[in-house]
């Protein structure tokens, strides 16, 4: 019997009852369900919790530092060491790594930056508001500021200047995603 499917079958015996029907009973089979695939298995608003439980057990990531120290396991120091010189396999992934490091946080500023100005916008604007004073809210982002009142859409002129800024900051994050990809 596959651990995962055990898992949900000791916490959710109705859970393992709509899988199997479904015919979902190997870890790899389960991993590979969303949120919309749970919603369809679990019908209803009064399985939303039972459907947010499983998929974070589903979903469930391993701390870095137990993934560190497994792969700290698996490769002798001595080796690790050896490959990291400069005529060793991993001569340049340190680098790489460091490269690739700068490039997603770029990405998550981009993010950040862009949940703020749709929060700012939205209905639950005093939320928006202490998420976005924060000190990286616009930093990294190819967003123009829009001044705070501004109502989107409240004229044409408005509205053009927005859509250009939100598809700029896509195309730009579409390029560091290109970036990441080609490295």
């Amino acid at each position: 019997m596959a651990v995962l499917f055990k898992k949900i079958k000791d916490r959710y015996p109705d859970v393992a009852r709509e899988l199997e029907k479904a015919d979902f009973r190997s870890d790899d089979e389960i991993r590979t369900l969303t949120r919309d695939d749970l919603h369809e298995l679990l019908i209803g608003p009064a399985k939303l919790k039972q459907r947010k439980a499983v998929y974070e057990l589903i979903h469930q990531q391993k701390p870095i530092g137990e993934l560190l120290k497994d792969l700290k396991a698996f490769i002798p120091a001595e080796s690790l060491t050896a490959a990291l010189t400069e005529n060793g396999v991993l001569s340049g992934y340190l680098q790489i790594m460091k490269d690739l490091t700068s490039q997603v946080e770029k990405v998550l500023s981009f993010f950040q930056a862009h949940v703020c100005l749709l929060e700012e916008h939205s209905n639950d604007y005093k939320a928006a508001k202490v998420v976005c004073t924060g000190s990286n809210a616009q930093q990294g982002s190819n967003l123009p500021p829009i001044p705070k009142g501004t109502h989107i859409g409240s004229n044409v002129q408005q509205g053009a200047s927005a859509a250009t800024g939100y598809r700029n900051g896509i195309i730009s994050l579409l390029g560091a995603v290109g970036t990441i990809r080609e490295l």
